[in-house]
C-alpha cells in the first residue's frame, strides 16, 4: 500500500479509532450513590483503559519519526517545531482549561465530581498541575508537548539511526517502569516519564514498518495476538505491584500491535473507520467533548435518566456538537 506524503491512511484510521476509545472511556461516569456500577461498564472501562492512551502516544511517536525521515534538524527548524506545537497544544490547553474553570466555578461546581477552588492561586495551580485542571482530560496536552520536545532533541537526523531506537526503547522502559512509583504531579512529570516509552514504541514501529506489517499480517499471528490480548484482559491482579505493572505494559503493547494490524488491514482495502466521518476531526472532538459529556452527565446526577441512557447520550453528544462547532467555525 502506497503511503501518502501528507496523510498515511492507516494512521488516519488509528487516530479516529483512538479518539473513539477515549470518548468511550470518558462516557462511563461514576454511578450515583446507591447505584451499582454495571458489569458491562466495568468491562468496557478496563478494556479501553488497558491500551487507549499508550496507543495515542505510539501514534504521536510514529508521526514524529515520519517527519524526521523528510527533514533535518537545525536551530531554525527546532524553533519552528516548538512554536508549532505550542500553538497547537499549549494554547488550546490554556484556552480550554480557562473556559472549563470559569464554567465550573460559576455554574457547575455543585454538580462536579471535583469542585474547582476559587482564586488566582487555585487557577494557576490548575494550569501547572494537569490532573488538577477543571477539565482533567486535558492532562494529555502538556504531557505530549514535553515528550515531543525531548524526543526531537534526542532523535535528530544527524544521529538518528534505527539501531539507536532499541537503546532508547530500553532506556525509556526503565524510566517508565520506575515512574510508576513516583507521583510528581507538577506538569505531570511522572506521566511524561511513563508515556515516553510508548512514544518510542511508535518510533520503533515506523523504523521497521515494512517488516512489522509483513510478518504481523499473517492470519495465524493475528489470531494469536487477538487471543493473547483478550487473555491478558482477564488475568487477575498479582500480589506484587511490579508484576501488575509488567502485565499492564504487555497488555498495552498487545493492544497497540492489534490496533495497527487492524488499521493496516482495513486501509489496504480502502475501509475507513466509521466510514471516514470523523477523519481529521479527532483533535477537535478530543478538545470539545468534555463540555457536552459533563453537561449531559448532570441529568443522570439529577436522576432524570438512567445509567445506560446517559452513557449513550454522552457518547453521541461527544461527536455531534464538536463536529458542528468545527463546521461553524470553518
Amino acid at each position: 500500500m502506497k503511503e501518502n506524503t501528507e496523510r498515511i491512511s492507516y494512521v488516519t484510521f488509528l487516530q479516529s479509532l483512538a479518539v473513539v476509545l477515549v470518548i468511550i472511556g470518558h462516557c462511563l461516569p461514576k454511578p450515583n450513590l446507591g447505584d451499582i456500577y454495571p458489569y458491562w461498564a466495568e468491562f468496557l472501562h478496563k478494556f479501553v483503559y488497558s491500551f487507549h492512551m499508550p496507543l495515542f502516544f505510539t501514534i504521536a511517536g510514529f508521526l514524529l519519526a515520519n517527519s524526521f525521515s523528510k527533514q533535518s534538524i537545525n536551530l531554525m527548524s527546532f524553533k519552528a517545531f516548538i512554536q508549532n506545537k505550542f500553538k497547537r497544544i499549549i494554547v488550546p490547553y490554556f484556552a480550554i482549561g480557562t473556559l472549563a474553570y470559569l464554567l465550573k466555578v460559576f455554574i457547575f461546581n455543585r454538580f462536579a465530581y471535583r469542585p474547582a477552588q476559587i482564586g488566582v492561586i487555585a487557577y494557576i495551580k490548575s494550569m501547572l498541575v494537569p490532573w488538577d485542571n477543571p477539565n482533567m482530560y486535558m492532562w494529555f496536552l502538556p504531557t505530549i508537548f514535553f515528550i515531543f520536545i525531548l524526543s526531537y532533541l534526542v532523535l535528530n537526523r544527524s544521529n538518528y539511526k534505527n539501531s539507536n531506537v532499541f537503546l532508547w526503547i530500553a532506556f525509556s522502559f526503565i524510566i517508565s517502569f520506575f515512574a510508576n512509583y513516583t507521583d510528581v504531579s507538577f506538569l505531570n512529570i511522572s506521566g511524561i516519564l511513563n508515556y515516553l516509552f510508548y512514544f518510542f514504541i511508535g518510533i520503533l514501529i515506523f523504523s521497521f514498518k515494512e517488516l512489522f506489517f509483513k510478518y504481523l499480517s499473517e492470519n495465524g499471528i493475528i489470531i494469536f495476538i487477538i487471543l493473547l490480548f483478550f487473555e491478558l484482559q482477564i488475568i487477575p491482579s498479582f500480589r506484587f505491584h511490579c508484576f501488575n505493572h509488567i502485565l499492564s505494559y504487555l497488555t498495552a503493547i498487545t493492544g497497540i500491535i492489534l490496533s495497527f494490524i487492524i488499521a493496516y488491514y482495513c486501509s489496504s482495502r480502502n475501509i475507513k473507520f466509521l466510514g471516514g466521518i470523523i477523519d481529521g476531526l479527532y483533535y477537535q472532538i478530543y478538545l470539545l467533548s468534555w463540555f457536552f459529556q459533563c453537561g449531559t452527565r448532570v441529568f443522570y446526577q439529577m436522576h432524570l435518566v438512567n445509567y445506560p441512557t446517559v452513557c449513550i447520550i454522552m457518547f453521541i453528544s461527544s461527536f455531534i456538537f464538536p463536529i458542528l462547532i468545527t463546521a461553524i467555525i470553518k
